[in-house]
């Protein structure tokens, strides 16, 4: 159940106006009557030193004592309990006018999230979540493709096939146009709506696919499975012995996919390897650290979470490999990934390369609701495993590479031949 503790501030404002009230005009006769009015008045408005005093004296006990019960009534007024939230909401469900419908709650959740003024504060729909949780799992009932809405065209193409998946299997080729998934035509369709026709079910349930391979329509009968998509890849550059994993983001089967590479990667017996984290900004935290965890001395500080309860650090438990290390970070570089590369960095002689990190120094939590829908904001922030805050200052690479098209073979052998470090 979402819990969220509401708080108004009620601040009395006292405004005084002053008044000008414009002087009569005074006709003096004589200067004695002039002169006797003047001493009466100042007789009439004169106190003594003791009477001032007191005045005073009244006036500061007034002040208190008013101030005390404002403070008081303010108090008073602005806490707000749970049970009263929870009345409010069944006040008006039960009274309002008109049916207030199943949404109604959907909409209070969403209100609550909006209400935190957090931008990694959001509400996921039961097909975002879907997708969310899918990428986090690494698995989902499909086909075995991956497919791109033109929005200028508007026609979706498949521009990845799995191998060895039901769609390779089937004939679906890179550069298919989705035509149809059953008898419905997904023009008009983005990619996610399109995907959603194809997606869930159980494993050996059966799916029509159409596409449009150049002028000709083509259609498949493909039966669904469970699918896994890689997250880690690996690269031999041969000749220098240097293997190059990229970590797209940190799924569940991340850390098991990267363990293997690593397992292949000592056989073959390099020495010299370079974690490829551009464009990483997504997925677990804890899987993050667990990879960190491989190459650092038992006992060493991975990074230091801060929340309200106060600041966690995680520690390395096993090291397992023994590597000549680089890393690979630009602007999309963020979360997890930042957290990896800078346990790395701090703790071990590694080279960095590429452009500054985006400096994401926050922690989100998620929360999943019974309508399938999900929540998200943010939990705490973390540092550095030596307590640096990647906000003010994000990982700065030793060797740029000045844009993603450069050619970062030639630049990562020079890295490691280099004798300036």
């Amino acid at each position: 159940m979402v819990k969220k503790e509401t708080e108004e501030k009620v601040k009395k404002r006292r405004t005084s106006r002053k008044e000008r009230v414009p002087r009569e005009r005074r006709i003096r006769a004589k200067k004695e009557t002039s002169e006797v009015v003047v001493a009466e008045e100042k007789k009439s408005n004169s106190f003594s030193n003791i009477e001032v005093y007191i005045i005073m004296i009244i006036c500061l006990v007034l002040g208190l004592v008013i101030g005390i019960l404002i403070t008081g009534y303010n108090s008073n007024k602005t806490k707000i309990s749970d049970k009263e939230v929870s009345d409010v909401y069944n006040f008006i469900k039960e009274n309002h006018y008109e049916d207030l419908g199943d949404s109604f709650e959907e909409k209070q959740i969403e209100a609550m999230v909006n209400g935190l003024n957090d931008p990694f504060g959001v509400y996921y729909d039961k097909q975002s979540a879907d997708r969310y949780r899918e990428n986090l799992e690494n698995e989902f009932i499909g086909i075995g493709t991956e497919v791109y809405w033109d929005e200028q065209t508007d026609k979706i193409s498949v521009v990845s096939v799995f191998k060895d998946r039901p769609a390779e299997k089937a004939g679906i080729e890179v550069g298919d146009i989705l035509y149809k998934v059953g008898d419905k035509e997904v023009t008009g369709m983005n990619a996610q709506e399109a995907s959603s026709l194809i997606k869930g079910g159980k494993p050996g349930d059966k799916v029509n696919i159409t596409v449009l391979r150049g002028e000709e329509e083509k259609t498949f009968t493909i039966e669904k499975d469970a699918i896994h998509q890689d997250t880690v890849y690996v690269e031999y550059f041969e000749e220098e012995k240097i293997a190059k994993v990229a970590i797209d983001y940190f799924s569940f089967t991340t850390y098991d996919e990267f363990k293997e590479l690593m397992d292949e990667i000592s056989k073959k017996g390099y020495k010299k390897l370079v974690i490829d984290l551009r464009f990483n900004n997504f997925g677990s935290e804890s899987i993050a650290s667990q990879i960190a965890d491989l190459f650092l001395d038992e006992g060493t500080t991975i990074y230091k979470e801060t929340n309200r309860k106060g600041t966690t650090e995680y520690k390395a438990y096993k090291k397992e490999y023994n590597f000549d290390l680089a890393v690979i970070v630009n602007e999309h570089t963020a979360k997890g990934a930042e957290i990896l590369a800078s346990a790395l960095i701090e703790n071990l002689d590694v080279k960095v390369i590429g452009k500054n990190s985006a400096g994401d120094n926050t922690l989100q939590k998620t929360w999943s609701l019974n309508n399938g829908g999900m929540i998200q904001f943010t939990s705490g922030k973390w540092t550095t495993s030596k307590g640096h805050d990647v906000k003010e200052t994000p990982i700065v690479p030793q060797f740029v590479l000045e844009n993603e098209d450069q050619n970062y073979r030639t630049r990562i052998v020079e890295v490691f031949n280099s004798n300036s470090l």
